[in-house]
Order: structure tokens, then sequence, then C-alpha cells
């Protein structure tokens, strides 16, 4: 008996297994997004045993998967695994993503030890990462530069918890922060610290010093500060040195404590004597080196006193300043400096034969400073107390108006005193003239009267009328055949309006010879009538 044995085969198909390649996977997080890749037949992933989100696989072809992290952080990190399945079973395959980022910054900064030219930083490491911190950034800088800041740094090693800062600037503050560094960047910078080294003397002396003598007894002394960078603080004034120039002992001082004044005057001094002044500043830790020695020489006599003066004639926008002349101090010119309340003085010389100035184009209902000093063949004296008074409002109406130059030309004296003359004689002259025209026209019709009354009674005759502008009595001439008596009157002639004419000094001889005339042609009438 024979047996026949079939031989069945019997497959099992099982998942592939996931590529494992990489087992940790360092992320910087700066990129953000991370990209995981799964084997062939993998279908999903699972981030710390919890399934993630489909919607974050991308499918590159269909035996590979991929699971984008997007806007990835710390808390991103962990465990993530690869699962494939299918009908006869499932594989897994586990990667680990480590998100590295910068550490924190450094806790608790501290400024100790301050010395004039160093001080000691101090902090506390960042919170624990899960990347060591390599180094640490000192950076410091000067604070109210006016060229800006300049950053300077020290770098220290990761174990590294403070530092000295050296080669600071006396009276100097300063700004501070610290940074931590690891293996992906630095970390944001620590809470801003300042420090204010402490000071020292000054360093350098004043600069462009200058003097003057204002009379025999008095010097004036200008300069100007030390550099800024030598000050090494806060500057608190000045100290003014002088003595003679001769003289073998010390300095006297002054002392200024206005830090922003520079100039001051120096009284009680001897009159023509040579005198030597040297300056220097001080701050709260001493004083610093004196100024070049300068020389300069008392006057023999002293300029004028302050003149005084008074304010009159306030407008809207002017004032009249009258001085006074000082009789036992001869004054050459004034100097009158005037400025709108806490601006820069406006200085108008004004020569000594005029007893006043007239301030013009200011503001209305603004308050206004004058002072005045006089010069003298010594210089210039000392000026005066200073008078404010405040601008009225702007009129409407030119006739309160006191200041000349706010008044137009035409309404000055220059211009209306000529005009009225001027009108006055040419009305004067036209009604003169008109007097005489009327008077020669009544002259010249009284003749013809004359002349025709005449006519009716002389016989035929020559009656000569003389034009030649003089007052005379005509003539007649009777006939030739004819004997009569000549008769002889004194009919006054016609005068030619082109003539001279009499001037007014001459009517009261002509009303003389006008009376002469009426008498006489009485006596023509009667003989007529005879």
């Amino acid at each position: 008996m024979s047996i026949e044995v079939e031989s069945t085969q019997i497959m099992v198909y099982t998942p592939e297994f996931v590529k494992e390649d990489m087992w940790k996977i360092p992320y910087n997080r700066a990129t953000s997004d991370v990209m995981i890749s799964g084997g062939i037949l993998s279908t999903h992933f699972e981030a710390n045993q919890r399934r993630t989100n489909p919607s974050a696989y991308s499918k590159q072809d269909q035996y590979s998967f991929e699971l984008l992290v997007r806007d990835s952080q710390q808390a991103d990190g962990g465990t993530y695994s690869c699962v494939a399945r299918n009908d006869y079973g499932e594989h897994k395959g586990d990667v680990t993503l480590d998100v590295l980022e910068p550490t924190s910054s450094p806790r608790g900064v501290r400024i100790s030890e301050i010395t004039s030219r160093s001080t000691r930083v101090s902090w506390q490491p960042p919170l624990p990462s899960n990347s060591p911190v390599l180094k640490y950034h000192v950076r410091y800088w000067k604070n109210g530069g006016v060229s800006g800041k300049q950053l300077h740094q020290v770098v220290l090693g990761g174990s590294e918890t403070s530092t000295y800062l050296e080669g600071l600037h006396p009276g100097t503050s300063y700004s501070v922060q610290v940074l931590a560094e690891n293996g992906v960047g630095l970390s944001e910078p620590s809470q801003l610290r300042n420090v204010q080294t402490k000071e020292e003397a000054p360093s350098g002396a004043p600069t462009d010093v200058h003097a003057h003598p204002i009379g025999s007894k008095q010097i004036e002394v200008s300069w100007k500060p030390p550099p800024s960078e030598s000050w090494h603080g806060v500057l608190k004034g000045y100290y003014l040195g002088y003595k003679v120039s001769t003289s073998p002992l010390a300095y006297v001082y002054h002392t200024t404590t206005e830090p922003s004044g520079r100039r001051f005057r120096i009284k009680g001094l001897q009159k023509s004597t040579p005198y030597s002044i040297v300056v220097k500043a001080y701050n709260g830790m001493g004083s610093g080196p004196e100024s070049q020695p300068i020389e300069v020489k008392t006057r023999e006599s002293d300029p004028p006193y302050p003149p005084s003066f008074v304010i009159t004639d306030v407008t809207s926008s002017g004032a009249l300043v009258q001085m006074k002349s000082e009789e036992m101090s001869p004054v050459l010119q004034y100097i009158v400096e005037y400025r709108r309340q806490g601006e820069e003085w406006n200085p108008v010389h004004v020569p000594r034969d005029k007893s006043s100035f007239q301030l013009s184009r200011l503001d209305n209902c603004m308050t206004y400073e004058v002072r005045l000093a006089a010069y003298n063949e010594h210089g210039r004296g000392e000026f005066s107390s200073t008078l404010a008074f405040t601008t009225t409002e702007r009129e409407t109406n030119i006739g309160f108006r006191s200041s000349e130059e706010d008044i137009p030309f035409y309404f000055r004296h220059y211009f209306v005193l000529p005009v009225a003359a001027s009108v006055v004689v040419i009305v004067t002259t036209v009604v003169f003239a008109w007097v005489c025209y009327k008077r020669v026209v009544f002259r010249q019709h009284r003749h013809l009267v004359l002349q025709q009354q005449l006519a009716g009674h002389l016989p035929e005759g020559q009656l000569t009328l003389h034009r030649d502008g003089y007052i005379r009595p005509p003539t007649y001439s009777p006939p030739s055949n004819r004997r009569g008596v000549v008769v002889s009157t004194s009919i006054v002639g016609i005068l030619n309006p082109e003539d001279g004419y009499d001037a007014p000094w001459d009517v009261k001889k002509q009303q003389q010879q006008q009376q002469q005339l009426a008498i006489e042609d009485n006596g023509i009438r009667q003989n007529l009538v005879e």
C-alpha cells in the first residue's frame, strides 16, 4: 500500500519593521519646525504614547510618511513612535526628539566694590535647560555720551559668575548687562544695572583765561571750564587766585560756587598796579591744577558810575529811556541794553549829547528789562540796576502814540509844518491877487463913465490918456480953429493890465490922489457949465 503525501505551504504576513535610523534628534528651536520620517509601512505617529494629529502627516510616497511639528517649543521634546500595522500585526519604532533653544537670562545681577576706576559685577546662572551654558558675556557702556554709547564687553567661561570691570572713568555713570551663551546662541540680556564710579579731583585746568581792568581797583576775569574728560566728577565751582606780580607771597583765592559761572570781578585792588591771576576748578574730591598765570594792570582812574535813568512813554511797541548825566563823571557815550525777560541782551550805543533813547519794535503785552552803562576815557563803567516795564496792548488810535517811530511820516512835524506854511502862503497870495484884480476893474469902469460924460460937454478936441503905468492926469487939447480955455483935468489914466501895478505900500498915496482927482473933477464940471 502506498501513501501519497500532499505538501502545503503556509505563508504568514507580518508588518515590516520600521526603520530606526535615529534614536535621538537634537533640534534648534530657532528653526521652529521639526520633520520626523517613518518607515515604508508606517501608518501613524505617537508622541509620548499619545497619537498625534493626522493632519500633520505628510506622505512622500506609498512607502514613506513624515510628521511635521510646527513652531516647536521645548515642551515638544520627547519620544515619538512610528507605528506600522496590518491584518497580521503591528510594529513600532521609537525616535527621541530634543528641542534645543538659547538658555534663559542670567539672574540676580549685582554691582559691588565700586571705586573711581573699577567695580565688581556678579550674577546667578540661568534656569536649568537641556543645553549647558558655555560662556557669559558682560557688556557695559558709559551713559550720557554726546556721540552715542561705546559698547565694551568681557567674555567669561560658563562656570564663572562674577568679574571685575576695570579701566573705568572717575565720576561717571555706566550701564551693565550680562548674557549667557549655549550651543544654540545668546540668551536675552539680563536686567539692566547702573553704576556710578567714585569721583577724583579734576586733572585739567580751566582754559582761555582772560582778564581786563574795570577801574583803578577792579579786575574782571573770564575763563572756560576744563575739558569734560578731566572733570572726574561734577564741578562745584572755581578758585580765583591773585597777587601783586612782584610779590613773593602766595596767591589769595576767591571762591565762586556757581559751576556755570565763568566770570568773576576781583575788587579792592591798588590802582595802577600789575597783578598775577590764576584759576582752578574743584569738585567733591578736591581742586585741579592751576591755569597759566596772566598779568593785568589796574587803571589810573575809574570809569563812570552807573548812570541814572527812568522809563517813560510806554506804548504797545516802544518806550522812552531818559538818562541823567553825572556832572562829576564826564561821559563819552552810553550803552543801553534791553531784552525780553529771560532772553539775551540787545546792546545799543547812544552818543553822549543825547539824553534819551527811544526803544522801538517791541512786542505788545510783554515784559522787558533795561540797564545802562557809561563810557569815559578810562573805559566802561558798571551797569546800572535793571528796570523792568511791560508794554501795553496794541493801540487803535494814532493820536495816543508817543513814539515818533510809530507815527507815519505824514503826521510828523518835519512834514506837517512845511506843508501848512505853504498852504498859508498860497491862500494869502490868491486873496491878494483877487483884491488887486477887483481894484483894477473898478478903476477901468470909472474912467469909461467919466469919458462918456466929458464927450457930451467938451468941444471937439484931443483927450490924451497916459497908459505908462503911472498915475497922471490926462491932457486935453482944444481944436486949432477955436479959442477956448485950456482945460486941465485930473482924470486917472487907464492902466494896462500888463503894466506893473502899485504895491500894497502905495495904497495910502493912491487914496490921497483919488481925493485930489475928485476935487479937480468938480472944478472941471463947474467950468463946463459956465
